[in-house]
């Protein structure tokens, strides 16, 4: 075979397998930033479901502060339940957890409103404790377990899901 062949051909096939070789980096490197961009929204999405439930707490004092049964009404536990839909959507391991501080917390507001007396001067947990302190107590106790027990979990699964 005459020399310029052979070296066209070497010259050919090398050039062919730069460019092969170029567009499996790129295709690897695409892959490992959307692996990564995946990873950043998880740890994003893991830290507002944290967020919520820390929320909790926040929520449970300005319902028991609440001046009125109206003003108590509309305290609902949005909290709660976006933490239930984040672990839905996002964090299977947490779901229960999740779902049992979602109904520790409508439970929680379901006493404060059937105990509620209308008593001038007191704040809705003042009446319901007055009213009836071991369901307010049974209810408190639900609510600070469940959210307990969620924040643990939370802890637990942290190095699973925020590898980012």
């Amino acid at each position: 075979m005459d020399n310029q062949i052979v070296i066209g051909i070497i010259a050919a096939t090398s050039a062919l397998s730069g460019v092969a070789l170029s567009q499996a980096i790129s295709l690897v490197q695409s892959h490992l930033d959307r692996q990564h961009q995946k990873q950043v929204f998880l740890r994003s999405k893991y830290e507002e479901l944290a967020n919520h439930v820390t929320d909790g707490q926040l929520w449970l004092v300005e319902l028991i502060e609440s001046e009125s049964l109206p003003q108590a009404s509309l305290k609902t536990p949005i909290h709660a339940l976006k933490a239930v839909t984040l672990a839905a959507i996002y964090f299977p391991l947490l779901l229960e957890d999740a779902q049992n501080y979602l109904n520790a917390s409508a439970l929680f507001q379901t006493v404060i409103l059937e105990n509620h007396q209308f008593i001038g001067g007191l704040n809705a947990g003042a009446q319901a404790v007055n009213k009836n302190r071991q369901a307010f107590e049974n209810a408190s106790d639900r609510f600070n377990n469940a959210r307990h027990i969620l924040n643990a979990k939370i802890i637990k699964h942290a190095s699973q899901y925020t590898k980012a």
